[in-house]
């Protein structure tokens, strides 16, 4: 009988050494000053800022099944860009500088083309983010994963200083929402998304007028990174944002919930342009708007700051009729005010998008109210 080893199981240490060893000067180039350039062993290293009393922050998320995308139309980069962007806009939600990233690949079978793309991905993002890409981990698991399915993961550390931290502590009624657009579905939601557009293999390679692109062209639009506005905004107005919510698995009502002051809730006006991929998710599925609102950030996913509680329902008469044929793009959002009026609050002035109107009473075909529910949970990535 003829003895097994790792490789005839679908584990290739040596190559995974080899690519890794391969792309070890690329990974050093994310390195900051503050880094300490052992690569290769158990531990990164970093020195914390000088300045006294930090808090460190950290989040973990991953990218969901955006890799069955990315593996259908063969662009794995976008991946390592997205998994950096979505953990950095978790630490720019409190105001957390990053540091460092730490990543985890998983895949079923040995593919060094796919590890090498979301690697440089990766790295690409981290350079462009001044984040140092510190380590990470790669396994191969063919009795977990498909042969051709991979998950990836990322770790994001960063550092803010107790009196520059945002947790929406200071969110009063009457503060003005402003929401900053989305590239698309970013890294939630695809598990709907696939099922709905990608019903055949083909439907990746399909093109759609409305979107000006293919199907899987659309859905691999990477994921919109804010951390450094977000930063640069808070440096130039630390008074003025009072809280900022990622919006992304859960949507609104998922996620402005997890920054509001028990007994605040928001009215949300839905009168941004809905993009088309979410208008074609809809029709195609067909998806009620309801859950569409419930599973994807519908263009706005970032928040600052904000107002509001938790539960968000579209009024009936909005049900049925087409996402995003409004024009206009102008949006607000604020609570606490029985009569529906908006004061343009310390929030909206340090923004300054004129993201201002008078709000239409609760009922009207285009406000997206809470139900007045306290704050909910927690937790690490918004």
């Amino acid at each position: 009988m003829r003895p097994i080893g790792y490789r005839d199981v679908g584990v290739n240490v040596e190559a995974k050494e080899a690519l890794l060893q391969r792309l070890r000067e690329r990974i050093r180039s994310t390195f900051t000053p503050a880094v300490l350039d052992r690569v290769g062993l158990f531990s990164g290293f970093i020195r914390l800022p000088a300045e006294e009393d930090l808090i460190l922050a950290a989040t973990v998320d991953g990218v969901g099944t955006k890799t069955e995308v990315a593996n259908l139309v063969g662009d794995h980069r976008v991946i390592g860009h997205d998994v950096v962007a979505h953990n950095l806009n978790d630490l720019a939600c409190h105001g957390a500088r990053p540091l460092l990233f730490l990543d985890y690949f998983a895949s079923g079978r040995w593919r060094p083309e796919v590890l090498e793309a979301v690697l440089e991905g990766m790295a690409e993002a981290c350079s462009a983010y001044g984040v140092a890409l510190l380590g990470g981990e790669v396994a191969q698991m063919p009795d977990v994963y498909r042969e051709d399915a991979y998950e990836v993961v990322g770790c994001a550390v960063g550092v803010v200083a107790p009196a520059r931290m945002v947790d929406g502590s200071g969110i009063r009624p009457r503060d003005v929402l402003v929401g900053l657009g989305s590239t698309g579905l970013h890294t939630n939601g695809y598990s709907l998304a696939r099922r709905v557009l990608l019903r055949r293999p083909e439907d990746v390679h399909r093109y759609e007028p409305e979107l000006g692109c293919t199907r899987g062209e659309a859905l691999l639009r990477p994921h919109r990174c804010y951390a450094q506005t977000l930063l640069a905004l808070l440096a130039a107005f630390p008074e003025a944002v009072t809280g900022i919510a990622h919006v992304t698995g859960g949507g609104i009502r998922g996620n402005l919930v997890r920054i509001l002051p028990a007994g605040c809730r928001a009215r949300v006006e839905v009168c941004w342009p809905i993009p088309p991929v979410f208008r074609l998710i809809a029709r195609e599925g067909p998806v009620e708007q309801e859950e569409m609102f419930r599973v994807f950030n519908m263009h706005d996913p970032l928040r600052a700051p904000g107002c509001g509680g938790g539960d968000f329902r579209l009024p009936p008469s909005t049900r049925g009729k087409g996402l995003g044929d409004r024009g206009d793009r102008r949006g607000r959002a604020g609570g606490g005010d029985p009569d529906g009026g908006v004061r343009r609050a310390r929030a909206g002035a340090a923004c300054g998008t004129g993201l201002w109107k008078r709000h239409e009473p609760p009922g009207h075909p285009r406000c997206l109210c809470t139900a007045g529910l306290p704050r909910g949970g927690g937790g690490g990535g918004l």
